[in-house]
């Protein structure tokens, strides 16, 4: 394939990269993000008679569980897109005879 068949090589390097290094760490920051969330104090240090205490520390968990389910699921479809840039790697390099 010439200079064709080498750009095909390079470019399929470069998402190997993507997939195998870049966006792991960008999944290993969300799940720390989200251990760093859960870690979080259930509540505010707000209590009686401060008004409105309960209110704002239940609004307080609210965004908490919100927070954490939100950094979840962004490293569930980093990780997804990860193994689906993987795979897709690797049926092109198989496709290309470079495996």
């Amino acid at each position: 394939m010439g200079d064709d068949a080498r750009n095909f090589c390079v470019q399929l390097d470069d998402l190997d990269r993507v997939a195998n290094v870049h966006l792991p760490e960008f999944v290993t920051s969300a799940e720390i993000v989200t251990k760093g969330i859960s870690a979080m104090p259930d509540a505010l240090p707000l209590s009686e008679p401060f008004p409105s205490a309960s209110k704002i520390n239940e609004g307080y968990a609210g965004l908490q569980e919100a927070l954490a389910a939100k950094h979840a699921s962004a490293a569930q479809v980093l990780q997804d897109t990860t193994n689906a840039l993987s795979e897709i790697a690797r049926i092109y390099r198989v496709a290309d005879g470079q495996s």
